[in-house]
């Protein structure tokens, strides 16, 4: 039988920006995502949230759209001292991406976190 799981068996994200800027990291525990964000005043929260399988179609589906599993390991922008950082770090069902920038996106990063997003049920990840 084939494993058609909407679980990944990795799975984190991370977005953020200079120490004055929000960030969020979205972390697979068991079937459950550990949503975590810091405003730009340093107060942070953290939510758990249970996508329901459906969810997890859209997103995956929306993963293939955006070329996520073709995405290359580093997007650097050296000349940039502080903007953007990011990461992405996902297994499912026998596909990886690690990947990671600093001020530099592939094409099609907003689709991720549009897909990001739906996943916690509009929880902001930008």
């Amino acid at each position: 039988m084939i494993d058609k799981s909407p679980w990944p068996s990795r799975f984190r994200l991370y977005i953020g920006g200079a120490p004055f800027e929000p960030s969020y990291t979205v972390e697979m525990e068991g079937r459950i995502l550990s949503y975590r964000a810091r405003s730009g005043e340093g107060k942070e929260s953290e939510q758990k949230i249970s996508p329901r399988s459906e969810q997890w179609e859209s997103f995956w589906t929306a993963l293939e759209r955006a070329g996520v599993w073709r995405w290359k390991a580093r997007y650097p922008n050296p000349g940039v001292l502080d903007g953007t950082l990011w990461s992405v770090d996902i297994e499912h069902l026998g596909r990886a991406i690690a990947s990671q920038g600093d001020n530099a996106f592939p094409k099609r990063f907003g689709a991720l976190l549009e897909a990001v997003s739906g996943l916690l049920g509009g929880l902001p990840f930008e």
